[in-house]
């Protein structure tokens, strides 16, 4: 999904852009201060998208070639379910 819009939230000890600060234009890196914890994250996050909907992960998920973003947003669009995981 490489035109997906990207929120990196970082609160790693030393700021880490390397990675991030390439030719990414659909990326928005936000460096949050050292161990800014899980909730803080997400809300600092949630300052920056502008989608109706969005996928949290946290650094130990993977994203691999089964992962299928269609199905997600099929149950939310088709219910009247407000978080699928």
């Amino acid at each position: 999904y490489p035109t997906v819009p990207v929120v990196v939230v970082d609160d790693s000890r030393v700021p880490n852009t390397r990675y991030y600060l390439q030719d990414n234009s659909h990326l928005t890196y936000v460096y949050a201060g050292f161990d800014f914890g899980l909730a803080a994250g997400r809300n600092k996050m949630l300052e920056y998208v502008k989608t109706k909907f969005f996928l949290l992960l946290d650094d130990d998920f993977v994203i691999d070639d089964t992962f299928r973003m269609e199905a997600f947003l099929d149950v939310l669009l088709d219910s009247d379910v407000t978080l699928v995981g």
